[in-house]
């Protein structure tokens, strides 16, 4: 990818930086669908924000997004300085995780963490700009931290996430050590559990095909890179072709459905899904693949590759 600094206006929040600090922690548990990590400058990011924000929320009516900041500060019931108590507490590495449950009905689970600097006062942050809408369900989990829930969550099979006031459910929470935000609150809960466990035998990173994956990385000149990235393709996919064996593809609000309901609404694709076999006879041949990308004087350098499934 081709983007030569300096970054002006919204290409600003590419302030990508690269790392060897890319190995899934031990709290990211197999099997996982993906994981992803990458690393940014938050500060000099978020700067960038003001033009896209006006530009796409507000029809380009510009100095709205330091007004917004403005209001949150001085609002007297969020009294919250965005910068200093959220943005300038967060470390640079971002931790992406998605796994699918047994039933593929029920869809993919996500969840994002980010490294805090000071988790008191992200935490106190959080509690002011949720703790004053009535909408948020607030819980306690096991004295450590709280939850906030914002909206209901998705019924087995029905797909995307049910909407309250036009923002997806979702599920926040700030323990000393990460903030992490989540689609699923069992997901959520299952990873606080595991945050402060030490054993890295259990972790991703000590898992057969994860190792595999980051070795390839490392030999295609990957140890130092902006992001890596773990996919089972087994897992990956399984959502996708079972939606299309039941032909209950609408009902999945994944990526790859998304893609793929274009075209058949446009009758530019004609799926038979009674014809496909169980997918049990199909997941088999499907292996895992990685990614990493690393800087360039002029941009960026994507490398992708598929390993093939041991026996």
């Amino acid at each position: 990818m081709h983007a030569s600094k300096p970054y002006k206006k919204g290409m600003g929040v590419f302030h990508l930086l690269e790392s060897e600090d890319l190995t899934p922690p031990c709290w990211v548990r197999g099997p996982v669908v993906s994981y992803t990590t990458f690393h940014i400058d938050f500060p000099k990011a978020f700067e960038a924000l003001a033009p896209i924000y006006d530009q796409v929320l507000v029809n380009g009516e510009e100095g709205t997004f330091e007004e917004t900041l403005a209001d949150l500060k001085k609002d007297p019931k969020v009294k919250l300085d965005v910068c200093e108590e959220l943005i300038n507490q967060l470390g640079g590495r971002v931790i992406l995780v998605s796994d699918n449950p047994t039933s593929a009905r029920k869809g993919e689970r996500f969840l994002a963490a980010i490294p805090v600097k000071n988790g008191k006062t992200v935490a106190d942050a959080v509690a002011r700009f949720y703790g004053g809408d009535g909408q948020v369900k607030r819980h306690s989990f096991q004295e450590r931290c709280t939850i906030w829930e914002m909206g209901s969550p998705a019924k087995e099979g029905t797909g995307a996430s049910k909407k309250s006031a036009d923002i997806p459910y979702h599920v926040v929470a700030v323990s000393q050590k990460h903030l992490f935000l989540a689609n699923n609150m069992e997901f959520l809960t299952e990873t606080l559990g595991r945050e402060e466990d030490k054993d890295k035998s259990l972790g991703l990173a000590q898992q057969n095909d994860c190792k595999a994956v980051c070795q390839e990385v490392a030999r295609l000149g990957g140890a130092k890179a902006i992001s890596r990235q773990y996919s089972n393709l087994a897992q990956d996919l399984r959502g996708l072709y079972e939606g299309i064996r039941r032909n209950e593809l609408t009902e999945d609000a994944s990526l790859y459905a998304q893609l793929v309901l274009p075209f058949l609404h446009t009758g530019k694709l004609n799926l038979k899904g009674e014809l496909l076999p169980e997918y049990s006879q199909v997941s088999h041949h499907l292996g895992t693949s990685g990614a990493f990308t690393r800087a360039t004087p002029d941009g960026w350098e994507m490398i992708g590759f598929n390993l093939r499934k041991t026996k």
